[in-house]
């Protein structure tokens, strides 16, 4: 995805900040897959002891929980790639970061 590097007057401040969002509540989907795909017993979350096995032991479950982890990373660096881009675009916009203009 090519970002513009100056938006200046085409800058509207709710939608990056909305799809930031956005990508973030997708990060969190692909954490929640990736909690029912790995079996952690008498612990809340799943650690690297419980993961690695899943990982290298190439049973059934290893594919959905590669790609799940694939996504959680890929999503969660287009969330705040996209967080930071409307914060730079606001600093260089002469409107506020939030603000809606009708």
């Amino acid at each position: 995805m090519a970002m513009i590097k100056d938006l200046k007057e085409n800058y509207t401040p709710p939608i990056y900040f909305l799809a930031s969002l956005g990508s973030g509540g997708l990060t969190v989907s692909f954490f929640v897959y990736f909690m029912f795909m790995v079996d952690h017993p008498n612990t809340p979350v799943a650690t690297f002891d419980f993961i690695f096995p899943v990982l290298t032991g190439r049973t059934l479950s290893y594919q959905p929980l590669s790609s799940s982890l694939t996504l959680l990373w890929r999503f969660s660096f287009i969330c705040i790639s996209g967080f930071l881009y409307g914060i730079s675009q606001s600093i260089k916009s002469s409107r506020p970061p939030l603000s809606i203009t009708r």
